[in-house]
C-alpha cells in the first residue's frame, strides 16, 4: 500500500464517521456566502468547490445560484459518495462530482470562474502546489475563496489578495503554510503563458 493510498484511506474512514452538515453553519462557509455577492452575478459562471467534503456547501452553492454549473472534488471517495447520495435525497441534480487530488487534478485548464476552497490547503505538505494547480485551471477572469484556519482570502481577479495568512502558520500543523501559500499566490501561481 502505497503513502497515498494509506492516508486516503483514513481519510475516507474519517469522513464515514461524520453526517453531512446539512444546515452549512460553519464560519468559513458563512465567511465564503458573506463575501459572495460582492462578485456579482453568478448566473451560467462555472464554480469549484474543491476539498468539497461532505458536499453540504456545494448543494447550498447549486441552490443559492442555480444558473451556475458546479463542480466539486474532494480527494475522498467516501467524501464524495455521501456528498452525492445528499445531493441526490435533496433532489439536486446540477452538481458535478469528482475525486481529486488538489495538488494534481485531472481539472480542464481555464475552466473555472469562481474556485472555493475551505479548510484545505493547512493540511498539504505543499501548499504550494494546490495554488498553483488552482491557477491553471482557472480561468482568467477568476475569483478565489480560499479559507483555511483563520483567514479568508478574496480576490477581483488572479492576484489574490492575502489576509493574514501567514498568521496561520502556529496553528497549521504545518509551521510554513502562511509563508508557502503566499510565495505561491504572488512568485508562482500566475496564469500560465
Amino acid at each position: 500500500m502505497t503513502q497515498d493510498s494509506a492516508f486516503r484511506q483514513a481519510y475516507d474512514k474519517w469522513h464515514d464517521s461524520f453526517s453531512v452538515d446539512s444546515e452549512v453553519d460553519t464560519p468559513w462557509h458563512r465567511a465564503v456566502q458573506s463575501y459572495l455577492p460582492a462578485i456579482g452575478k453568478l448566473d451560467g459562471k462555472r464554480i469549484l468547490e474543491i476539498g468539497c467534503g461532505r458536499g453540504a456547501f456545494a448543494c447550498w452553492l447549486s441552490r443559492a445560484y442555480s444558473s451556475a454549473r458546479v463542480t466539486t472534488a474532494d480527494f475522498s471517495g467516501a467524501a464524495i459518495a455521501q456528498a452525492s447520495s445528499f445531493a441526490q435525497k435533496s433532489s439536486i441534480n446540477n452538481i458535478e462530482w469528482k475525486i481529486e487530488n488538489i495538488q494534481v487534478t485531472s481539472l480542464p485548464g481555464n475552466s473555472f470562474d469562481v474556485v472555493i476552497s475551505c479548510e484545505t490547503v493547512e493540511h498539504l505538505l505543499q501548499p504550494a502546489s494546490a495554488v498553483k494547480e488552482l491557477a491553471r485551471c482557472s480561468s482568467p477572469a477568476v475569483r478565489y475563496f480560499l479559507r483555511h484556519q483563520t483567514t479568508l482570502t478574496y480576490s477581483a481577479s488572479t492576484a489574490v489578495t492575502v489576509d493574514s495568512l501567514a498568521g496561520a502558520s502556529a496553528k497549521s500543523g504545518n509551521p510554513s503554510i502562511g509563508s508557502q501559500v503566499c510565495r505561491a499566490l504572488f512568485d508562482g501561481a500566475s496564469k500560465p503563458a
